[in-house]
């Protein structure tokens, strides 16, 4: 960094000089310097100033570096050694125009001393190149440009701890590590078209007002959570609290509940699966089970609750939801959820990052949203408890339209891959929108039933018969198959390894639990899990798998990276990678530290960046912000697809490190 201070400066030569002198004959040539012998008063010695003897005159007698002074016709402009009068010091600045205030650079005080200008004390003006330092001293709005280390910083002993071919460690995605990522025969990375990012499921409590998170490995409840500032209500159809049935889980597994809230205030909550962030007091306040239950107050105590928004009137009914991930003009992505109100026969748009209503709704002649899936289109589909389906553009919500349904009665609805439409209500229908019409009915009257499709193609059913429908829609002219699991329930859903969940809400000695059928052996129905749910009336997608499997797959990888020998000490630097991201795909980047394994696995993802609009490679120094790195680094990829037909594929990936000695 440079300063100037010409006073003291020149105060300093003053002294060193032969100053307050009257030079004659000095130059010893007479009139080698073109200056013929004679007197010069000359204060500050530089030769400069009144006199025949003199190289010219002097504008600052106070500073040998100064003297040829432009101070203007009336000889007052502010600069060095130029006439003043000021009674206060002025602020000033000499760098290049337009780099005061940034980076490094920063303007001084002028004063007005024996009635000459001092220099700029305490400047800091614009360096023509930059030094190592972590500063920006060209003052251009870049940092360390053009000097910093192989690793992008200013360490010298920099290294790339290199992934994938040809000459990186080779991934390895397995079932320890990923989810719905598989490796390419060139040794790359890339979703399955399959994938499913998500080990959850969210079953709502309905009566009591809460949901709980399961892991569908495990089979354990990781949380329970309040879905409203309403509570419990006093039955299934009635009662002033919140009430909630159905949920949308999104890739990260994330989950969106409606709250029908009977008598009271509709409303939609978001619960975060993980990541949740500290709301003021030093802790992530999060339930950990379903005895531990946090109060919701003025506001929720659980800080896994992002947010809660009210929408429509009282007794409107949120009886539907569905969240999408939806391409930004950026090349971003947005999430946005849907809320259908039944009683104003419209779905409104939610923000899915701030819970603002955004404005934009669909509003049908007709159909009373209660049940909603979204299409790999954007286009939402909206069950009713009528004889019609709806239909709407998630990016033109005006473009809506009905259609009638055979059976004449609809309950359930998802999408399956190729965008066909299943209903359950009056019997199991499919609709196929490329036609358009209706191409087959399945059996007889299944009503108040759930439905879900798997990844085969496969279609489940559940109703409080307590039988469970099994239809291959790859070959309708297959018989649908009954299977009885002897508990009455409207919930089905698919879990990430394709396991099938039959939420059984009444079964006649408990308040509810859950029947889980491998689809591989479908007659075994004697996995029961989950006895802690209770009145749980929810039938909607609980697991994120639908979305995936209507609309796009997601999947995830992680790998484990350690860092520098001791004694040094390791800083992770940066994260940078070579692939192939075709537009509607991205990458989400997480990262974590600590000092052991053990540790590691405790410790809270955070998100690094996402692709796009990141580019390569992220600065995992400004992800960690005020947290140390540590030996070990774990880092999380998301892989995401907007288009079932466009997958991102990740050749390499090199994770940079730097090491120090703290002993030098």
């Amino acid at each position: 960094m440079v300063m100037r201070s010409a006073s003291l400066l020149g105060l300093l030569f003053s002294l060193a000089a032969c100053g307050g002198t009257t030079h004659a004959g000095d130059d010893d040539d007479d009139d080698t310097d073109g200056v013929d012998a004679g007197v010069c008063s000359d204060p500050d010695g530089d030769r400069y100033g009144e006199g025949t003897g003199c190289l010219g005159d002097d504008c600052d007698e106070n500073n040998p570096n100064v003297h040829e002074c432009d101070c203007g016709e009336d000889g007052r402009a502010h600069v060095a050694g130029c006439a003043c009068d000021a009674l206060q010091p002025e602020v000033c600045y000499e760098g290049t125009p337009g780099t005061a205030g940034v980076g490094a650079c920063t303007g001084g005080l002028r004063s007005c001393q024996d009635g000459r200008w001092t220099g700029c004390e305490g400047q800091v003006i614009d360096q023509e190149l930059e030094d190592c330092d972590y500063d920006d001293n060209d003052c251009d709005g870049q940092v360390d440009e053009g000097v910093l280390g192989p690793c992008g910083d200013c360490s010298s002993d920099c290294e790339s701890i290199d992934y994938g071919p040809p000459d990186g460690t080779p991934f390895d995605p397995d079932d320890s590590n990923s989810s719905g990522v598989i490796e390419t025969p060139e040794g790359y990375i890339t979703l399955s078209q399959t994938a499913v990012s998500s080990h959850l499921i969210w079953i709502a409590n309905s009566v009591d007002g809460t949901i709980s998170k399961f892991d569908t490995r495990t089979r354990e409840e990781l949380g329970r959570f309040r879905t409203g500032p309403l509570g419990s209500s006093g039955g299934m159809w009635s009662g002033n609290g919140d009430n909630p049935s159905r949920t949308s889980v999104n890739y990260f597994g994330d989950a969106y509940i409606a709250n029908r809230a009977f008598n009271g205030q509709a409303s939609a909550t978001k619960i975060l699966a993980d990541l949740c962030p500290d709301n003021g007091d030093g802790v992530v306040d999060t339930s950990n089970g379903g005895d531990n239950v946090l109060p919701w107050d003025d506001e929720p105590e659980d800080d896994c609750i992002a947010w809660n928004t009210p929408a429509g009137n009282v007794n409107d009914l949120g009886r539907s939801i569905a969240s999408q991930m939806r391409q930004e003009l950026d090349g971003g992505s947005h999430e946005y959820a849907w809320l259908g109100l039944f009683e104003e026969q419209k779905y409104v748009e939610i923000d899915g990052e701030t819970g603002e209503l955004t404005g934009e709704e669909a509003v049908f002649p007709t159909v009373t949203p209660y049940g909603a899936a979204i299409d790999a289109d954007g286009n939402l589909w909206s069950s009713s408890l009528s004889s019609r389906i709806g239909r709407f553009d998630t990016n033109n919500p005006a473009d809506v339209e009905e259609i009638n349904v055979p059976s004449g009665f609809v309950y359930g609805i998802t999408v399956d891959a190729l965008g066909h439409v299943w209903c359950n209500g009056g019997a199991i229908d499919v609709y196929k929108p490329e036609e358009p019409d209706w191409d087959s009915v399945f059996g007889s009257r299944y009503e108040n039933g759930g439905i879900g499709v798997d990844a085969e193609g496969i279609v489940w059913t559940h109703h409080d018969s307590g039988t469970i429908q099994r239809v291959d829609s790859n070959d309708p002219a297959l018989p649908l198959t009954t299977i009885s699991s002897g508990r009455g329930g409207r919930g089905v859903a698919v879990d990430s390894d394709g396991f099938i969940w039959a939420i059984n809400w009444d079964r006649g000695v408990s308040d509810g639990d859950v029947t889980i059928i491998d689809p591989a052996e479908p007659e075994n129905v004697d996995t029961v899990c989950c006895e802690s749910i209770n009145n749980s009336y929810t039938y909607s997608d609980m697991t994120g798998v639908q979305l995936g499997i209507a609309t796009a797959p997601s999947g995830t990888y992680e790998m484990v990276v350690e860092g520098c020998e001791a004694p040094d000490i390791t800083s992770w630097v940066g994260f940078a990678w070579e692939g192939d991201l075709p537009a509607e795909t991205g990458m989400r980047v997480e990262v974590r530290t600590a000092p052991t394994l053990p540790e590691l696995a405790e410790t809270d993802w955070i998100l690094a960046g996402e692709v796009p609009p990141d580019e390569s490679p992220l600065d995992l120094r400004a992800a960690f912000g005020e947290i140390e790195s540590e030996l070990y680094l774990g880092v999380r990829l998301t892989l995401l697809s907007y288009d079932r037909d466009a997958l991102p594929v990740i050749y390499s990936i090199g994770l940079q490190r730097s090491c120090s000695n703290p002993f030098g």
